[in-house]
């Protein structure tokens, strides 16, 4: 038997629940990158290692970041529903703007472009953002992340109890 929410309460739990997917993505990513260990510098790495790694960080942060913006119909997240501690409000901005300035932007600003010339050899000194989350990040997100999908069960409960 269908169960008739009204059209507050649905939005709501709608939002909510699409969060609690994309956040627990998130968290399964994060679970992989610390069980290949892969949280290394390109240049540290032979293979395709590098390549999928970045594929996995940026898969947690693109699917992280999701519930925390506006989309057409759904608002986004409000923090207030989640009790950071100092260092999590931290890492939550870190990957955010993670999120907006490298992995769904190419923002001007995360990289650096320099032509060089010395004795007739000419090259170009590149920086760019590496696509890595550290070992210690990865480990605080998942806890964090734990904590967020605790407390989005919890909210979605008091709409719906038997979710």
């Amino acid at each position: 038997m269908q169960i008739e929410l009204d059209p507050h309460q649905k939005r709501q739990y709608d939002k909510l629940r699409i969060s609690w997917m994309d956040i627990a993505h998130a968290l399964q990513c994060a679970r992989f990158l610390i069980k290949k260990g892969w949280h290394s510098f390109e240049w540290e790495r032979r293979g395709s290692t590098y390549l999928q790694q970045s594929a996995f960080t940026t898969s947690l942060v693109v699917s992280y970041s999701r519930p925390f913006s506006t989309a057409r119909s759904l608002p986004g997240l409000p923090s207030r529903l989640i009790n950071w501690t100092n260092e999590e409000k931290a890492l939550h901005d870190r990957i955010l703007a993670l999120r907006n300035e490298v992995y769904a932007h190419s923002d001007g600003a995360s990289y650096s472009f320099q032509p060089w010339q010395s004795n007739g050899f000419t090259t170009v000194m590149e920086s760019w953002p590496h696509r890595r989350l550290s070992k210690e990040d990865t480990l605080e997100f998942i806890v964090m992340a734990e904590r967020i999908l605790d407390a989005l069960h919890e909210r979605m409960t008091r709409i719906f109890p038997g979710c």
